[in-house]
């Protein structure tokens, strides 16, 4: 077990980005509270991710814990009535347009398509801080054409 107390000084994680300084040591790591070693920032990472991954699990539906791998977790099946207001041309914000050209989106998009099992007639989907959804809803063949 971690000593939970040291003489005032540095981290002892060592780490040069490192610039806390401080007496009380983290139980689980040694380091001391607001460490900014990689270790501690990826830890942080984490945390936040899953928790965001918890609220999604939960507003979709889940039950429990989230799956920790979202790549083998099951499709959700979600009923839900939606009232769509369509719009098009100038309607649309450039700022959109970009987002969904982005390649973070079309990677996100590309990864929630793949991890849907083989057969599963099942909608791909990018959730947004646990907030929106966005589905995609186009023809399997033209959705595929265009991710890739």
């Amino acid at each position: 077990m971690n000593p939970v107390h040291q003489d005032p000084g540095p981290c002892p994680c060592g780490d040069e980005v490192c610039t806390a300084w401080g007496t009380i040591l983290l139980k689980k790591t040694g380091h001391l509270r607001g460490c900014g070693c990689s270790s501690c920032r990826n830890g942080g990472n984490y945390r936040a991710g899953h928790g965001i991954q918890q609220t999604t699990h939960e507003r979709l539906g889940g039950t429990g814990r989230a799956p920790t791998n979202e790549d083998r977790a099951l499709p959700y099946v979600v009923e839900a009535a939606i009232m769509p207001e369509s719009k098009t041309g100038d309607q649309v914000p450039d700022s959109w347009q970009k987002f969904v050209a982005s390649k973070w989106f079309v990677d996100a998009l590309r990864q929630a398509r793949r991890a849907a099992p083989i057969g599963a007639n099942v909608f791909p989907a990018v959730a947004v801080d646990a907030e929106f959804v966005i589905l995609d809803i186009r023809p399997q063949r033209q959705a595929n054409d265009a991710s890739r």
